[in-house]
């Protein structure tokens, strides 16, 4: 959201937001699918992880196990680029491009992982909740106020979207939702974000400790609301770099990841900008926390088809390895999350079901 979403908008454009559109409603279809059975199955059995529920539901340590190898396989990807956009923060606020050269990044990266690796052991999984409060509530004024200076540098939306549009480095695609990716990318954006966020880990662990599964009414709209605000950061310097790029007054970015920065640290004022950062870095320190605690049949599906359409579509190093006849723009993960509930519906609809096999408490609360 506010690394990468302004990173992403610079280098694609508007279509970038279509990873947006799902904030309207994936709150709620989250406590409608998932929360409220997760929290009422931590009431009834011991409960502490995903691989937990996957056991206590289905009673296969296969399931199980699959389960924690792909929390494990996804922890680490996830949690490499949180420790990315902390080397990048790093990197802007403490200039050690000038000092390391190319080890910058490296070196901003260890410290952040010393930083984290310290306040997860001292904070455990408590300290990211603590997080999640304060840099929400700090991010939802920022934003606003980001917004606000990203009008102000730029001009205005309408002085910024013909700037872009006028532009050799970026032209009138920039602004076209459509313009700039192929359907297929845009689709798979919407579909990865709006189905696949049922199933961050360390989204759902959370729910196990929440004291009162009541409170799961105001969910969807205290994290629709909030989200949807914090987004403005996404839309105000994904459109306010290009503009200011465009026009000569910001240099064209080496690496897109550093729009939020170089914006923050060159058009805000140094309080804004200081209150920002602080807040992305509990963000970060928040997701990391919780992914370092975690990481201490279907599955199996989702996590190999990923593994392999990314590996056989990224790699330059074999190049006997085939490649993947997937059309342009088609996102390996799309397809893997396709394919894994493709395997779920089949496997639930000609595998019927075996009540017998599970706790009375567990078959209670799985038809709530």
């Amino acid at each position: 959201m506010f690394i990468g979403g302004p990173g992403l908008a610079y280098r694609i454009g508007l279509a970038s937001m279509f990873i947006c559109i799902p904030v309207s409603f994936t709150a709620g279809l989250l406590c409608w699918v998932v929360a409220k059975r997760l929290r009422l199955l931590a009431g009834v059995r011991e409960i502490f992880t995903v691989p937990d529920v996957i056991y206590a539901r289905f009673r296969s340590r296969l399931a199980a196990g699959l389960a924690a190898a792909a929390v494990i396989v996804g922890t680490i990807g996830y949690l490499g680029a949180q420790l990315q956009a902390l080397g990048i923060l790093i990197e802007a606020i403490f200039g050690t491009k000038a000092l390391l050269g190319p080890w910058s990044l490296a070196a901003a990266m260890a410290l952040g992982v010393i930083v984290i690796v310290f306040y997860a052991t001292a904070g455990g999984m408590v300290a990211g909740v603590y997080t999640d409060v304060f840099q929400g509530t700090l991010m939802m004024g920022a934003a606003v106020a980001v917004f606000h200076y990203a009008l102000k540098a730029g001009g205005d939306l309408e002085r910024m979207a013909r700037t872009i549009a006028g532009s050799e480095a970026f032209g009138p695609g920039h602004l076209d939702p459509l313009g700039s990716v192929p359907v297929a990318t845009a689709v798979g954006f919407f579909f990865v974000f709006a189905i696949g966020n049922l199933g961050q880990p360390h989204m759902l662990h959370k729910f196990f400790m929440l004291d009162d599964a009541r409170k799961l009414k105001w969910m969807p709209l205290i994290v629709g609301v909030s989200q949807s605000v914090c987004v403005l950061i996404w839309l105000g310097i994904g459109l306010a770099v290009p503009a200011l790029v465009a026009g000569g007054r910001l240099a064209p970015l080496a690496n897109p990841d550093e729009a939020s920065p170089q914006f923050l640290l060159g058009f805000a004022p140094p309080v804004l900008a200081g209150l920002v950062i602080a807040g992305i870095l509990a963000a970060i320190m928040s997701t990391a926390d919780s992914f370092v605690n975690i990481g201490s049949a279907s599955i199996a599906t989702g996590m190999g088809v990923n593994l392999a359409l990314e590996l056989f579509t990224r790699q330059t190093v074999l190049p006997w390895l085939p490649r993947l006849p997937l059309a342009p723009g088609v996102l390996p993960t799309a397809v893997a999350l396709a394919a894994s509930f493709t395997v779920l519906f089949a496997v639930t609809w000609f595998g019927g079901r075996d009540d017998e096999a599970l706790d009375p408490a567990v078959e209670a609360v799985m038809e709530i």
